[in-house]
């Protein structure tokens, strides 16, 4: 019996031993790292499943003393659990996307293909949250391509799911959707149920963006289906917020209230619940109820702000601004304008187009099975090549009539903004303005009737400093923001010199005014350095280079 009771408390201690071991070999792998403070990480490795904030922050600073030449597991590991804690705790994807990058070096460095694949998959999410949609197809391209090679099934779907997102957002609908039906095809094979919930949802999605309601309600709803037998909320929450936005867009206000009253529970992420206040702000708006919806919307911008969700909350902005706009409130409206802008970082659509184009054109290339395409093909008949010329030639015609009307709206949209400014601008210093010179006028009717001299004195010192700071403050606005770009100047410039853009066009102005650098780079917010170098450019477009004239007396021969 004895020896019976020895055998079970052998097995009970066994996983116990087992850890021990484990943590005992990372210690001692981890000591013979440069640069490792032993104290940091025995205090991580105690705390990184119960205190996590105390674990991240030994993480972090062991991390920062290493050798980054070093590499191990054990570092992988660490620098996987940061990445994945901002991601999904804090939603700061720069870091996530700085601390993952650790960790595919690692991987990398060990020869550890699936861990590596995994490492690139996650990094193309996670630049596709930050809005960097080049570097997440790059990364997702990359790791598809090493999951193919192992013959990983699970990991295909999550990739094709993720170039499906990419192509939708870059535009390539056809792209996105067949992307999404082979994900689908491998959820069912796989009897995925949340993987077909992911996929009925991102394919209600698809058919949102393509203007059929219908279809979306109906997919959405058997979306719904799938997912409430599993048990992954976040993904639930998604489809009622999905499904109510549809119902919004078709009228339905009673049934979208009831989605989102489902979602109301489920929201518990930062995402979940800035896009939770976001859609309650739409059916609002919808509804024409504008207090609420201005509520809901500033609360979905202060649930994104906990993140990085800048084009959110830029997007969120921009309605409010004409929230206020459409009910007079101007000083709301520039304040949001300002945020707006403060939030958006311009990258147009094009340039994304093209860069989702290069990194196509590099997989293409690289690619054997395109390359024995190609060479088959250039074995064909003449008036095949020929003809395959022919669709290039009109292809790349098409793509720079694109491109030049992408740019001939850019200069609109961007003319048209700085009128909007320059009113809005206009409209407060005049209402400054009045309220100086009402405030002068009583303080000086007051002074009549006051007797002490010094008292009258210093009256009337405020009301001749508010005059002088009305007058100033006036001009310096006018100096900084009153680009002149409807007059003879400007038709004149561009007349001659079409090419410019409009970038240039603002600074050629801002020089015939003999504004100074220093001052043009406060105007633009643009650095100094990026004025000289602007400067520089237009001289040698203008053709000034080389040459003693200054521009802006080149300038001065078109006033």
């Amino acid at each position: 019996m004895k020896a019976l009771y020895a055998i079970i408390f052998f097995l009970l201690m066994q996983p116990a031993a087992i850890l021990h071991c484990r943590q005992a070999d990372s210690t001692a792998v981890m000591s013979g790292i440069q640069g490792a403070d032993m104290t940091l990480y025995a205090i991580w490795t105690k705390n990184k499943d119960s205190e996590k904030e105390k674990a991240i922050d030994c993480a972090e600073l062991f991390l920062s003393r290493i050798d980054t030449s070093a590499h191990n597991i054990y570092l992988a590991h660490m620098y996987d659990y940061v990445s994945q804690w901002y991601e999904f705790e804090k939603c700061l994807f720069g870091k996530a996307i700085s601390y993952r990058e650790g960790s595919l070096r690692q991987y990398t460095a060990l020869g550890d293909t699936h861990s590596q694949a995994m490492c690139e998959n996650i990094l193309g999410r996670l630049y596709y949250k930050k809005g960097l949609y080049h570097k997440a197809l790059e990364y997702t391209d990359s790791a598809m391509e090493l999951f193919t090679k192992t013959g990983s099934q699970k990991d295909i779907m999550d990739c094709n799911l993720m170039l499906g997102a990419i192509y939708k957002i870059c535009n390539d609908m056809e792209k996105s959707d067949r992307c999404y039906q082979e994900y689908a095809r491998l959820a069912e094979k796989l009897n995925d149920s949340l993987g077909m919930a992911k996929s009925i949802n991102n394919m209600a999605a698809l058919s949102f963006n393509t203007g059929d309601t219908a279809r979306a309600i109906r997919l959405l709803l058997q979306a719904i289906d799938y997912s409430e037998n599993v048990t992954d909320t976040n993904e639930l929450c998604s489809i009622y917020l999905n499904t109510a936005l549809t119902y919004i867009h078709m009228g339905l206000y009673e049934k979208a209230e009831s989605c989102l009253e489902r979602a109301r529970p489920l929201s518990d992420g930062i995402y979940e619940k800035g896009y939770w206040y976001a859609v309650y702000g739409q059916l609002y708006y919808n509804k024409d109820e504008k207090a609420k919806a201005i509520s809901y919307f500033k609360k979905a911008i202060e649930e994104y702000g906990k993140g990085e969700f800048d084009r959110m909350i830029s997007q969120l902005y921009e309605i409010l601004n004409y929230l206020y706009q459409s009910s007079g409130d101007t000083i709301n409206a520039y304040a949001c304008l300002q945020k707006m802008y403060d939030y958006w970082t311009p990258e147009s659509n094009n340039e994304i187009m093209l860069e989702l184009f290069r990194a196509r054109e590099e997989i293409a290339m690289n690619s054997k099975d395109m390359l024995l395409k190609k060479e088959k093909d250039r074995r064909k008949t003449t008036i095949l090549a020929s003809v395959s010329c022919t669709i290039i030639l009109i292809l790349s015609i098409v793509l720079i009539m694109k491109k030049k009307t992408y740019e001939i709206k850019n200069r609109e949209v961007a003319v048209k903004s700085q009128q909007r400014l320059t009113e809005e601008r206009k409209m407060y210093y005049l209402r400054m303005d009045n309220i100086i010179n009402k405030a002068t006028h009583d303080l000086l009717k007051i002074c009549q009737g006051i007797k002490n001299g010094k008292t009258r004195e210093e009256i009337m010192g405020v009301c001749t400093e508010l005059s002088e700071s009305n007058n100033k403050d006036n001009m310096e606005d006018m100096g900084n923001f009153m680009y002149e770009f409807d007059n003879d100047f400007y038709r004149k410039l561009k007349k001659q010199y079409p090419s410019l853009t409009v970038n240039e066009s603002r600074i050629c102005v801002l020089l015939n005014k003999n504004l100074s650098t220093k001052e043009i780079s406060e105007i633009t917010r643009q650095s100094p350095e990026s004025i000289n170098l602007a400067r520089y450019r237009l001289r040698k477009k203008l053709g000034l280079t080389g040459k003693g004239t200054t521009l802006q007396d080149f300038l001065n021969n078109f006033n």
